[in-house]
């Protein structure tokens, strides 16, 4: 399949079961001080987890436990920046990394962590 056809295809799945969510970005006051966050857009993608890292503890050594990791995938875009807040169905989460998926500049998944839930 070509790139455009996994384009296409990646579109219609993220249009037909894609979730919407708000991209806010944090602002800065006069001085440098944390300002009141500004909406950034409105974007459409799959929300989904990732067993991407295990948790190893001092105490707990002989115990490894694997974490889910909520992503979001979306079509390429220049607005999500790492440390932007992203609210998806009543939770808010902090954007940890932006990855462009194979470096083919047509989809990006989003690496989250819930901040609150509503």
């Amino acid at each position: 399949m070509g790139l455009i056809q996994q384009a296409y295809t990646l579109s219609q799945a993220i249009e037909q079961y894609g979730k919407s969510a708000e991209l806010w970005r944090p602002s800065k006051g006069q001085y440098g001080s944390p300002g009141v966050p500004k909406k950034v857009t409105d974007l459409q993608g799959l929300f989904h987890t990732s067993n991407s890292y295990l948790n190893v503890t001092i105490q707990e050594a002989g115990k490894l436990s694997d974490s889910k990791q909520p992503m979001f995938l979306i079509m390429h875009s220049e607005y999500p920046k790492k440390s932007d807040t992203l609210k998806i169905s009543g939770h808010t989460f902090k954007v940890n990394t932006v990855d462009d998926v194979g470096m083919l500049g047509v989809c990006m998944d989003l690496s989250l962590t819930e901040v609150d839930s509503a």
